[in-house]
């Protein structure tokens, strides 16, 4: 059993509604994803600043960043990155994860989906899933 148990009741998932519906209402087109991709790693801070409006905190230490992104021309994902922010070296357990997907509309679970790790400014860690809106994985690799 982890020892940071993920707590989602009527508030988190209330949160986590209305954190789709932004991610919805404000998709990142082609160009701009693009741009981002390229751009210095100077402008990381930049993505941050951004990213705080689109995140919720969930009890015990987790937060939840999600966006709408096209990563290929056509193709609109769904972008979520979850961290656990207790103590360096941490990141959320796979089980947390596999609850908070389907609470933000993703259609495949944790091992069907684009992944990586990320390291937090704080030294904890985050991981980072996409799929398509249509959860056809196959539209990312056309």
């Amino acid at each position: 059993m982890s020892l940071f148990p993920l707590i989602v009741g009527p508030t988190e998932r209330a949160a986590l509604a209305e954190l789709v519906a932004k991610a919805s209402a404000s998709p990142t087109d082609y160009a701009t994803m693009k741009s981002m991709a390229e751009a210095p790693p100077s402008a990381a801070a930049r993505l941050r600043a951004m990213n705080r409006a689109v995140t919720v905190e969930i009890p015990q230490g987790y937060t939840v960043t999600l966006t709408h992104e096209e990563h290929k021309p056509g193709v609109m994902c769904r972008h979520i990155s979850i961290g656990l922010r207790t103590k360096p070296g941490r990141g959320p357990s796979p089980e947390a994860v596999g609850e908070l997907l389907p609470l933000v509309g993703f259609v495949n679970r944790l091992g069907a989906c684009a992944v990586w790790l990320e390291t937090l400014d704080d030294g904890t860690s985050a991981i980072n899933l996409v799929e398509p809106l249509s959860g056809n994985m196959a539209e990312l690799s056309r």
